[in-house]
């Protein structure tokens, strides 16, 4: 009775480990999952994103840089160009990006640019106004 009794010990905790393994592996597939797709976003992002650090910017170089990189895809994108203000630098920060039914296109799958400068020109800051954001359609 006794071999019975080890041999049901052994088996069950052999099935325990199987178990455990297999559960091991089904986690480790869902993390490496999340980690890839994690990845790929973070690359795609990155691929598409560039910046440039300027002294004099002017709303004819954001309009030049939006008509160079204006995909061709035949879809009806619109252009953004968002300002922000960074005190501390004492910078104008400039984002471009593309608009597509009303969203912007931030998530890597078309370009971004952002220019640091110290001196937007006149006609970027009278086309701002007191605005943050400009839409090109």
């Amino acid at each position: 009775m006794k071999e019975k009794k080890d041999f049901d010990t052994i088996k069950a905790k052999i099935n325990r480990i199987v178990t455990d393994v297999h559960d091991f592996k089904e986690m480790f597939n869902k993390i490496f999952t999340e980690i890839d797709a994690f990845a790929s976003r973070t690359f795609k992002i990155y691929w598409n994103y560039s910046e440039r650090n300027l002294m004099t910017y002017s709303l004819e170089d954001a309009i030049k840089w939006i008509k160079d990189n204006l995909p061709n895809d035949g879809k009806n994108y619109s252009a953004g160009l968002y300002k922000d203000y960074d005190e501390e630098e004492d910078v104008v920060i400039v984002h471009h990006f593309f608009v597509i039914e009303k969203k912007p296109c931030l998530d890597g799958s078309l370009p971004h640019h952002v220019v640091f400068t110290k001196e937007p020109s006149d006609s970027l800051i009278k086309q701002f106004g007191e605005k943050s954001l400009i839409i090109f359609k």
